[in-house]
């Protein structure tokens, strides 16, 4: 993080993948605490990126919703129709 804010750069914690998500969402909430420009990537086709976008949503924070190239392997984690994620964006940007 020193190196990044020294360079005059941001990080991004990509929390895209459903196996790492909690994980890297965990990373990412601690690095914000003292480093409040990191970000974090979500994938809109999951069912549970709007609570996740919800819960990064805080004034200063930058969320980037990512509609993935394929669709998630596990139809439980993902939405009817993943390649059309339309509804969860909106309902993210609300």
């Amino acid at each position: 993080m020193s190196a990044a804010l020294d360079a005059g750069t941001t990080v991004t914690i990509d929390a895209e993948d459903h196996t790492t998500a909690d994980a890297a969402l965990r990373i990412a909430g601690s690095l914000r605490s003292r480093f409040p420009s990191v970000g974090t990537v979500v994938q809109a086709a999951l069912r549970r990126t709007e609570s996740d976008v919800r819960a990064l949503a805080v004034p200063g924070t930058r969320v980037r919703l990512c509609k993935a190239r394929t669709p998630s392997r596990s139809p439980r984690r993902s939405m009817p129709g993943t390649m059309s994620t339309s509804p969860t964006r909106a309902a993210c940007a609300s």
